[in-house]
């Protein structure tokens, strides 16, 4: 009976150590993937710092990762493989550079490609759980700058929450993300006269009790 409650003691220790609890294991996975994954597990997903990279947000891999509380999932991100992107132009004079700054992330590297631009990310700002509902979308271009090689040099910021909890609203006229308080009531600031007040102010009372 004893070895029986020893054994049960050291699996129970070694559960708590793993540190998943239910959420799926990312380690090796690049970051964006990890993020969709835990994303459509239900998961939300901590980053507190990137590190500086000369390339994409495919360039991250996660190399840790970690439970806190019940649905977050805080991760550890290093430099992958740095991957090769050659854009070709066939036009002599070189395009007309977009304006990026406070695009997402997915559309600022769609307009980059349509003009034939590399866009080479540098900086990443850290991402807080309740900006990951939106995914890959949490991030925004909030500097640019164009190099020698006509390359678009991009730094990238949480998207603001405000825009989460509209967006999540938009989707089927209904809020089922978790946000945290500040982002109603600044989503409630946003909001046009016939804007769904009612459910967002629904919303902050669920997330403040």
């Amino acid at each position: 009976m004893g070895r029986r409650l020893a054994t049960a003691a050291v699996l129970l220790v070694l559960a708590a150590g793993c540190g998943s609890h239910g959420a799926p294991n990312v380690k090796g996975k690049p970051f964006p993937s990890a993020l969709a994954r835990l994303r459509a597990h239900g998961w939300l997903v901590s980053v507190p710092s990137f590190p500086h990279i000369d390339g994409s947000l495919e360039d991250y891999r996660v190399v840790g990762q970690r439970t806190r509380g019940r649905r977050t999932v805080t991760l550890k991100i290093a430099e992958g493989p740095t991957r090769v992107v050659v854009v070709l132009g066939i036009a002599t004079n070189p395009p007309p550079v977009p304006r990026l700054v406070g695009r997402t992330y997915r559309n600022a590297y769609r307009s980059a490609r349509q003009d034939a631009i590399a866009l080479r990310v540098t900086r990443v700002r850290p991402l807080r759980p309740a900006a990951s509902a939106d995914g890959i979308d949490a991030f925004v271009v909030v500097s640019q700058r164009l190099e020698a090689d006509h390359s678009i040099v991009v730094r990238l910021g949480e998207r603001p929450c405000s825009k989460s909890v509209l967006a999540d609203w938009l989707v089927d006229r209904r809020i089922d993300g978790v946000y945290a308080p500040r982002c109603y009531r600044e989503a409630l600031g946003r909001l046009p006269d016939d804007g769904p007040r009612p459910d967002v102010e629904r919303a902050l009372l669920r997330g403040l009790r």
